[in-house]
């Protein structure tokens, strides 16, 4: 369908799939990673705990809905499952009941969301609209 201008995209707040007619652009496909969704930059604090009993803290230094990157320095392995408290300025924490961390590479760790509330998933998803739009304004 790129031949008559016609490609699929995400929505980075609800997940869903369509396709949007793109007149003269053309899109090439580029396998950099394993995302579906794009991050947004950003500075947020966070804490957490992981099985063994630790604790944590650190920033938040880009979000989607489905993961994010965070920059600390405590020693957590990649594997670990960590209970997350996003902590966005002037909001209430955003839980993150089952966080993944997918990758470490010094002090930044990738974490992946496994399980998020639905209220606090709302809650995500709001915050991450308004990134999206602070960051295109």
């Amino acid at each position: 369908m790129s031949a008559a201008y016609v490609y699929p995209f995400r929505c980075q707040v609800c997940h869903r799939r369509f396709r949007r007619f793109r007149w003269r652009e053309r899109y090439v496909r580029v396998h950099l990673d394993r995302r579906d969704l794009e991050r947004v930059p950003c500075r947020i604090p966070v804490t957490f705990n992981w099985k063994d009993g630790g604790q944590g803290n650190g920033m938040v230094r880009d979000i989607s809905a489905a993961g994010c990157a965070i920059e600390t320095k405590a020693g957590v392995s990649a594997g670990a499952l960590l209970l997350l408290q996003i902590s966005p300025e002037g909001e209430p924490p955003i839980d993150v009941d089952v966080g993944e961390v997918r990758v470490r590479h010094g002090v930044l760790m990738g974490v992946r969301f496994v399980k998020v509330s639905e209220a606090h998933v709302e809650r995500l998803r709001g915050m991450i609209m308004r990134l999206v739009v602070a960051s295109q304004g």
